[in-house]
């Protein structure tokens, strides 16, 4: 897919982005299922936390930032923090619905 530039965010826009990523991921079904249900263990909230640091960091890191590797990293997160495959779509539809792209 196509690259889009990164860069440095501004504090407001940094706000902006991380009250984005906060409200889509409270309305992110599969993932409120694996914290409330410590699919990944006790920390889940910690884990969800780190996810959205994560994708905080890589909007701000410089570079070319391209779709397939957000999804890729997300699956990998979800995978590797909770212990689970979210085969539902749930992933894509999320950065697409999102303040992400």
């Amino acid at each position: 897919m196509a690259a889009s530039g990164g860069g440095t965010l501004s504090d407001q826009a940094a706000a902006v982005l991380r009250e984005g990523v906060g409200l889509v991921f409270g309305r992110w079904t599969a993932l409120q299922m694996a914290v409330e249900n410590q699919w990944g263990g006790r920390d889940c909230r910690a884990k969800a936390d780190q996810l959205a640091a994560s994708i905080l960091s890589w909007f701000s890191s410089k570079g070319e930032h391209y779709y397939d590797d957000l999804v890729d990293m997300m699956y990998d997160t979800v995978s590797d923090s909770f212990n689970a495959d979210f085969e539902d779509g749930s992933v894509e539809e999320v950065i697409i619905s999102s303040p992400f792209m």
